[in-house]
């Protein structure tokens, strides 16, 4: 389906979605959420609101954004639909929507984006966790648990920190007085990377590889090695590119796979690469040979830098969401560590 299409339709249930919330804000009274003092003074909370916002801002800045307030910045859907175009290449949002200001367009883009995270991520709404209801009511708890969702597929490359919960103020105002209550959320497990995802350190809490920094914090940038002061060369770049692609399609010819451009190397000629040079056999249950969702396709790239470490090649400078968006620099430092780490045991 094309996204005016994606659009047409989510606009067919926005009138009365927008309708029923502002009715029962009338009835209701305005509801605010405010993150409890307790919570606002813990430094885990602090440091996984600076690790998410650098995360979010390494990206939309190509887009001339920022990130100032992580909560109040998601609730239209606009940085949210910025972020995921760019982690992913996907195209979530038609422009004409994503320029629109009103309140009713902030609602459909927000359903748009959503739509994807459910279908192409398989991140589902869930009322414990998080909501479109509460995006849009500037909850803590959801805009939260939405971005470590989000981490768990796509792989965030900066430290969370485990075991993390808020306390939240909900606040509303009605006719009869205001009244407020608070409930804690568990916004983090011990599973905060997710099964695979690449390891992360204090080290890495910084600006990305290719530049774009992060507002939202003090960062350590991960000092440059060898393979980025080549990168910064552009008249070598293409000479290592094509050393590289003849390394490649050297090791995959006996499997009948030639590839024409190192941009084509996803996850599932990683593990074949692997396999092939370490000379084993990768049993098909271990990754889908044929994935068709972008899910899929992370969890290839996630278990081919999987296979790299148990080999002690040191991957903390690559992120499989930059493998499966076909970023040449990560591909390429990626096939010149597997041939970095081949060549010395040759």
């Amino acid at each position: 389906m094309s996204i005016p299409d994606l659009t047409a339709r989510t606009a067919l249930n926005v009138n009365e979605a927008y309708s029923g919330a502002r009715e029962v804000a009338e009835r209701d009274g305005i509801t605010t959420f405010q993150l409890h003092p307790s919570s606002k003074a813990d430094p885990n909370v602090k440091k996984l609101m600076q690790g998410l916002t650098t995360w979010v801002n390494s990206y939309v800045i190509i887009q001339s954004m920022t990130v100032r307030d992580l909560i109040s910045d998601l609730d239209d859907g606009q940085v949210l639909a910025a972020f995921l175009t760019q982690i992913t290449g996907d195209a979530i949002v038609d422009p004409q929507t994503l320029a629109a200001r009103s309140d009713r367009s902030k609602l459909v883009i927000l359903q748009l984006v959503v739509k994807y995270i459910e279908g192409n991520l398989k991140v589902k709404q869930d009322p414990t966790r998080w909501t479109t209801e509460g995006l849009l009511s500037k909850d803590y708890a959801s805009a939260l648990c939405l971005l470590v969702d989000l981490a768990r597929v796509l792989g965030c490359p900066y430290v969370l920190p485990p075991n993390v919960s808020i306390a939240v103020v909900k606040r509303e105002q009605l006719p009869s007085g205001v009244k407020n209550r608070t409930s804690v959320h568990k916004i983090t497990g011990d599973d905060v990377r997710g099964a695979g995802a690449e390891p992360a350190t204090e080290l890495a809490l910084g600006p990305r590889e290719d530049g774009a920094g992060g507002g939202g914090g003090v960062a350590v940038a991960i000092e440059p090695d060898a393979f980025d002061k080549l990168f910064a060369q552009p008249e070598k770049v293409a000479d290592v590119t094509k050393l590289l692609l003849e390394f490649v399609n050297s090791q995959l010819e006996v499997l009948n796979i030639r590839l024409n451009s190192l941009i084509k190397v996803e996850g599932v000629y990683l593990i074949l690469l692997i396999g092939t040079l370490g000379n084993f056999f990768v049993p098909l249950h271990h990754y889908s040979l044929t994935p068709t969702t972008l899910a899929a396709k992370i969890d290839n790239a996630r278990f081919a830098l999987s296979m790299m470490s148990d080999l002690n090649i040191d991957i903390t400078r690559i992120n499989a969401t930059d493998v499966v968006r076909k970023d040449p620099k990560s591909i390429a430092r990626c096939l010149y560590l597997l041939f970095q780490a081949f060549r010395k045991e040759e």
